[in-house]
């Protein structure tokens, strides 16, 4: 669905909103003051270095907690970096565990993915985000869960639209740069993936105490807040001697929002079942999520209202055979969209679409002497839509595709190949490459190379309103990425270093001149994104933990003069995080997250966001989490205020058996 562009807020009631689609309204508002004071820069870093001085001087002689420092370790596998299960990292790629997740003052895999190194996160409330790597748009962002593709065909606003409760969630997995080679159309500026605590390894990793007798446990948790939110989170977990888990969870969040017209009600569910028949895993998976919401200001200069649904189910295997492995999968999704221009008067403009995508690959693995590994596939996906505005449409894609890595000594390169066939589109041919060479001294020196492509949405095609147009005609986008890296490796700290060159051809964005009212779809001849990420993990700090990133993005356009941009032109150009956490005493555990960040054409802003967390009992803990600690003032990605200071309090808790 295409949106129109922001304009100033406008108030209204979610009591007000008529019943007219998936789910009765929720009463309330929550109004927030338009004038807040403001810090300087200097003040706010010295407040921040404060705060983090604070925390470190309460460090020595304490106990270690039962909630452990952020770990971020490159012990961990990145799955995503490649299809033949096999090697180390060759890519620049980072790992964000369920230990992370569950330190830092996070609520949803979209907040979570603010704390990601590389990765930039537009939310206009808690019900919608879009999400960037390395400065692409949005659509040029590929999102998986489990292995199956969660992006959505009609447009990238909705790939956020997950039925994963962040509960349910293992690890999150970013690889940075070019991925059509391996996961087809989109991946320009990278992959999320998304790993459910059952969707990955054998069923042990659903936390269950396979393999000791039946065993299973729950966990739950409740927290209230600021701008009148309240969540509630519950999962059960069951598992059987024989290595059959059965897991179940569902989470709920409503509120105010942070100013008038921004309340939201989300809700999530999800269950999945993994078993072992002979020496073959298998895993089914379903889930549902709704999300219902004021879009104040979202994507036009009304009081807007929309509701979407969210149905996903996928089966898969993996059936090993001496050094060959046997991987199908199948999956379905479908999203309802129900958008209204103006909540108390749904007739005057709104939009109605499904969209579906059903899908089918099949991967063969081969490991190879010396820990190298081949692995060959296919894929086929339909996808389906019909819309009020956007019309009924149909497409295929076929795909065929190979990688191999090789390992020579301590070294090793990769090479991957894929041909993707579109119904509308002709044929896309996306090779990679890529290499690591240890220099001695912990020191890796690496490179890579990869062609990536993507298809306009149907969005980007048909969509016309009174603010926004459309142009079928619109060619895909192709873009060739070179990066190069140096790592170093030692026992209390990891250094990386990338700079990297995206050159895109015919990118595709919405623009309108400065005197035009109208948003159209156009090809910009060639854009190229030019960067550098330096990034400082598990720093040791006594028992504190410190990771920093810090990037920088330059962008140089032809065929754009005269246009204003409304995303792919605008990435955010300069980028520092910073994370510390740390055991305070036997039974209390600190984290604090630092985003120091600027969107191209608007000012740059800063966010502290704090968690305290308390260890009552076994299996217990309250915590208290700050968002914009320093309540600073600043706009997102459609130039409306972002959400000032925030307090909520929260209880969890595991019971065992």
């Amino acid at each position: 669905m295409a949106r129109p562009p922001p304009a100033q807020p406008t108030t209204s009631r979610l009591s007000d909103m008529p019943q007219h689609s998936f789910r009765p309204t929720i009463p309330g508002r929550c109004v927030r003051a338009a004038a807040r004071p403001g810090l300087s820069k200097r003040a706010i870093f010295h407040l921040a270095a404060a705060l983090g001085a604070t925390t470190a001087a309460l460090l020595p002689g304490a106990g270690t907690a039962q909630q452990a420092a952020v770990e971020l370790t490159d012990t961990v596998r990145v799955t995503v970096e490649s299809r033949t299960g096999a090697g180390g990292r060759t890519r620049a790629a980072q790992v964000v565990t369920a230990a992370e997740l569950a330190a830092l003052p996070v609520r949803s895999i979209s907040e979570a993915l603010t704390w990601a190194f590389g990765v930039d996160l537009d939310a206009r409330s808690p019900a919608q985000a879009d999400v960037s790597i390395r400065g692409a748009s949005f659509e040029q962002v590929v999102v998986l869960v489990d292995g199956v593709r969660a992006s959505d065909p009609q447009t990238g606003h909705f790939d956020l639209d997950l039925t994963v409760p962040l509960e349910e969630v293992e690890r999150i997995e970013v690889l940075r740069g070019p991925a059509s080679s391996l996961y087809g159309p989109d991946a320009l500026g990278g992959v999320i993936h998304i790993v459910t605590r059952s969707g990955a390894g054998d069923a042990a990793s659903a936390g269950v105490a396979v393999g000791q007798g039946d065993s299973g446990g729950i966990r739950a948790g409740l927290e209230g807040g600021s701008f009148g939110e309240r969540r509630g989170a519950a999962a059960l977990e069951l598992g059987r001697a024989d290595g059959a888990a059965v897991r179940a969870a569902g989470d709920w969040a409503v509120g105010d929002g942070h100013r008038s017209g921004t309340d939201f009600d989300v809700r999530r569910l999800r269950a999945s079942a993994a078993t072992r028949i002979g020496g073959a895993r298998l895993h089914l998976a379903a889930g549902w999520a709704e999300r219902a919401f004021g879009a104040d200001g979202f994507y036009a200069p009304f009081p807007s209202w929309e509701e979407t649904v969210t149905r996903t189910a996928s089966a898969g295997a993996q059936v090993p055979s001496g050094r060959w492995s046997l991987e199908p999968r199948a999956w379905w999704r479908a999203h309802d969209d129900d958008f209204v221009l103006k909540r108390d008067d749904p007739a005057f403009y709104r939009n109605v679409h499904t969209s579906s995508q059903a899908g089918a690959e099949v991967v063969v693995r081969r490991a190879l002497g010396g820990a190298s590994g081949l692995a060959l596939g296919g894929e086929w996906v339909h996808e389906s839509l019909e819309s009020t505005r956007l019309g009924d449409r149909t497409q295929d894609r076929r795909a065929l595709f190979a990688e191999g890595l090789v390992r020579a000594g301590r070294g090793q390169v990769r090479a991957g190949l894929r041909v993707d066939d579109f119904e509308s589109f002709g044929t896309f041919v996306a090779p990679s490459a890529s290499a690591a060479v240890p220099l001695g001294g912990g020191l890796q020196a690496r490179a890579a190379v990869g062609r990536a492509f993507r298809a306009p949405t149907w969005t980007e095609r048909y969509y016309v309103d009174p603010a926004n147009r459309g142009r079928p005609d619109l060619s895909p986008e192709r873009a060739w990425t070179l990066e190069g890296g140096l790592d170093w490796a030692a026992r209390a700290v990891a250094v990386r270093l990338t700079v990297f060159r995206r050159s895109t051809r015919d990118l595709i964005d919405w623009a309108r001149t400065p005197a035009g009212d109208v948003w159209e779809t156009r090809n910009v001849e060639s854009a190229d994104f030019t960067g550098l990420e330096v990034e400082v993990a598990r720093l040791r700090l006594g028992p504190a933990r410190l990771d920093v990133g810090a990037s920088t993005i330059s962008v140089d356009e032809e065929g754009a003069p005269g246009f204003e941009s409304k995303y792919a032109l605008r990435p955010v150009d300069r980028r520092l995080n910073v994370r510390l956490s740390a055991p305070l005493g036997a039974r209390a555990h600190a984290a604090m997250a630092l985003l120091r960040a600027r969107r191209r054409e608007q000012d740059a802003f800063t966010r502290l966001d704090l968690r305290l967390a308390f260890d009552l009992v076994e299996g217990g803990a309250v915590f208290v989490d700050v968002r914009n600690a320093l309540d600073a003032s600043y706009e997102d990605i459609t130039r409306s205020p972002a959400p000032g200071r925030s307090l909520s309090v929260g209880l969890r808790t595991t019971v065992r058996w």
